[in-house]
């Protein structure tokens, strides 16, 4: 089978979109990015995931991530966001069950910012922080 996650953007300039995979509340790990203006653009896959298996397409009024096969493996949470400035932004999360490699179950949440997600973020943030006032 396969499954379409679809995410609103609120670009306004042109800019990156992502799409996250977080398990059992381990840190998300980033699928997949694109650089969204007039023209189209390649995605970038990251962290071992393959455009064979899901693919990203990007636009400045929505995002879709477009799972093929869907396995018992591509259970997890899933978030879009994009890098607004100097930070990101995190729009929706999708909760993705697959039982028994047929059965999708998607719990939607929209607008929804994680406070693991938002810890990382802040950490990252102190941390470039430290190193500037460092030098």
């Amino acid at each position: 089978s396969t499954v379409s996650l679809l995410c609103p953007n609120i670009l306004t300039e042109p800019s990156y979109i992502a799409w996250f995979k977080q398990i059992n509340g381990s840190l998300p790990l980033c699928i997949v990015t694109q650089y969204v203006n007039r023209r189209q653009t390649d995605s970038i896959y990251l962290n071992g995931f393959k455009k064979d298996h899901m693919e990203m397409s990007a636009n400045k009024t929505f995002s879709s991530l477009r799972i093929v096969n869907v396995d018992v493996s591509d259970s997890g949470m899933f978030y879009c966001g994009s890098f607004l400035t100097n930070y990101m932004k995190f729009h929706n999360k999708t909760q993705l069950v697959v039982v028994n490699g047929n059965t999708l179950t998607l719990i939607l949440s929209g607008l929804v910012l994680l406070p693991t997600v938002f810890a990382i973020v802040v950490l990252i943030r102190m941390k470039e922080r430290n190193k500037q006032k460092g030098m």
